[in-house]
This record gives C-alpha cells, sequence and structure tokens, in this order.
C-alpha cells in the first residue's frame, strides 16, 4: 500500500532459515555483535546490491526521536524500585518469579534483578541478567561498559535514557550492524537522520 501510494516498486523478500550460513553471520559481524536484526538486514543487503550501488536507511531515526519505548519502561522501573526500596522490590521479584508461568515472564523478572540503573540497561541490551553474563567470563561484565554507558543520575528520566541509547546503542550497534551488513555486498549506505542539517 505504501509503494502504491508513493509510486515506487517494491519487492517482497522471503528468508528460509536454512538459507542462513552462520559462519557468513559471524564472518561479517567479525565482532561479538548482539544484534538479531543482522539476520535479515544481510539478505537485505545482498539482494539490494543486485539492482542498486547505493541506499539510504533509517539509522538514527529511533534514537534521536525516542523510538525505543523500554526506555520509557527502564524509567518508570527505577522510580517504582526506588519509591518502594529495595527490600519491597526484591520481595516482589520472588513472589512474581514463584508465581510466574512460561519462560518470558521467568526471563523478564530475572531482567529486573539488578543494583544500579547500569545493570538495569546492561542486562535488558544484552537480554541476560549480568550475573549470567559475569559467569560466563573472565572478569565482572558490569567493570567492562564503557563509559559513556555511565548514567549521571541515580533514578535517570527518560530524556537521559534516550540520550544515553544515542551516545552508545547507535554507535556501538545500530551503525556497526549496518556498516558491515552493506559493505560485505559492497553496497554503500548513507544515514540521512544522521546528518545535522
Amino acid at each position: 500500500r505504501v509503494a502504491q501510494h508513493l509510486g515506487t516498486d517494491h519487492h517482497t523478500i522471503w528468508i528460509d532459515p536454512s538459507e542462513l550460513d552462520p559462519d557468513q553471520l559471524i564472518g561479517v559481524a567479525d565482532d561479538p555483535l548482539a544484534n538479531v536484526t543482522i539476520v535479515p538486514y544481510l539478505k537485505l543487503a545482498e539482494e539490494t546490491r543486485r539492482h542498486i550501488k547505493v541506499v539510504l536507511a533509517g539509522d538514527g531515526g529511533d534514537e534521536f526521536f525516542a523510538g525505543y519505548d523500554v526506555r520509557r519502561h527502564y524509567a518508570r522501573m527505577l522510580r517504582i524500585k526506588k519509591i518502594v526500596g529495595p527490600a519491597l522490590w526484591h520481595a516482589g521479584l520472588a513472589l512474581g518469579t514463584w508465581m510466574a508461568v512460561g519462560d518470558v515472564p521467568r526471563r523478564f523478572l530475572n531482567l529486573c534483578r539488578f543494583s544500579t540503573p547500569h545493570e538495569l540497561l546492561a542486562s535488558f541490551q544484552v537480554g541476560i541478567p549480568l550475573a549470567e553474563v559475569s559467569s560466563l567470563i573472565a572478569q565482572p561484565y558490569a567493570h567492562t561498559l564503557p563509559i559513556h554507558y555511565a548514567l549521571a543520575e541515580e533514578t535517570p528520566s527518560f530524556l537521559m535514557l534516550n540520550r544515553q541509547t544515542i551516545t552508545s546503542y547507535l554507535s556501538d550497534t545500530v551503525l556497526k550492524t549496518s556498516d558491515r551488513v552493506t559493505m560485505a555486498h559492497g553496497l554503500e549506505v548513507r544515514s540521512p537522520w544522521l546528518d545535522h542539517p
């Protein structure tokens, strides 16, 4: 419908799991990259390169225009924990975990077991609790976080969390994925949202 309205050519690309090559994904990513969008993006870049050499991307759109609702939820969770206090918060988590049915609610409750705002952000970014990450590597994960992941306030506002997204997630994950995937297929990507004028 959008293509019809704009009078543009529309191409549907189907991705079959059997076509995915883990070795290719690892080769393109080049280093640990916790971004599942690399899977469809790689296929999109491959198909697009068959028709054109330069594309426009929406990188920065969500980050600059507060498109991640999850940041609002972070701010809300941090405020609630501050109001109810750590003891009541952890008692609620224990009760919730005991009553939870299914893996998704339990996983979410595990992510809520954080001591500092940094831990909450990092746990949600990675998808598993920091304690679990720390058990897999030689040193505690929290100490390896780059300085721009640090937050100035104990209970950060939504705007501060969104600014943190721009200064970390955008460059460390979004742009890294975009650049590596398109370059793997000789496709040049331009990101107009990142150009301040």
